[in-house]
């Protein structure tokens, strides 16, 4: 079986770019907490790189320690997610008109929610999100890295991907109030 190149150049640009936003994030917020992301992004980069190497066991390895850090630090992290979504509630004015901006920030979301309700808006966010993941697939096969297959995979399972982040954190705190109501 011939060694999916496209495939592991699309893993490796991702975790690089995950792991880089994470730090900007987290020196521009002074939150440590982001801190991990960077580091479960380093450790994937890491496991493709001893794959890569042949070193099945030890990228097997990694791969595993990864996962169990990852389940530990997930509630910190969805923890760190919620108070973003409830201090973006507190500074954003939900009477302003919906700016092409809002769409890099969590006002967005409490605008479109404030508008159409929970549940359209969980389709508009989810329509958006796989709509881009899309989009960037789409570039990626052009650009030979990914297969036509992988790119539909990856935009099946991003798409849905999206609609459980999105259900989870929005969900809680429309349930906890934090919106405010008009």
């Amino acid at each position: 079986m011939p060694i999916p190149w496209g495939a592991i150049l699309f893993l490796l640009c991702f975790f690089g770019l995950m792991g880089i936003l994470a730090v900007i994030k987290a020196r521009r917020k002074k939150e440590q907490a982001y801190y991990i992301i960077t580091g479960v992004a380093f450790l994937m980069f890491l496991v493709i790189g001893l794959a890569l190497l042949n070193q099945a066991l030890l990228a097997f390895i990694v791969l595993i320690v990864v996962g169990i850090f990852s389940a530990v630090m997930l509630p910190k992290v969805l923890g760190l997610y919620m108070q973003e979504i409830v201090e973006a509630v507190q500074e954003t004015d939900v009477s302003a008109p919906l700016r092409i901006r809002d769409f890099l920030s969590w006002a967005n979301v409490i605008k479109l929610e404030r508008m159409y309700g929970f549940n359209k808006t969980m389709l508009i966010y989810s329509l958006l999100t796989t709509g881009g993941l899309a989009a960037i697939m789409l570039v990626f096969n052009i650009l030979g890295i990914v297969t036509p297959v992988m790119a539909v995979g990856y935009t099946i399972l991003g798409g849905i991907g999206s609609i459980i982040q999105f259900h989870y954190q929005i969900r809680k705190v429309v349930k906890q109030n934090t919106l405010p109501k008009d």
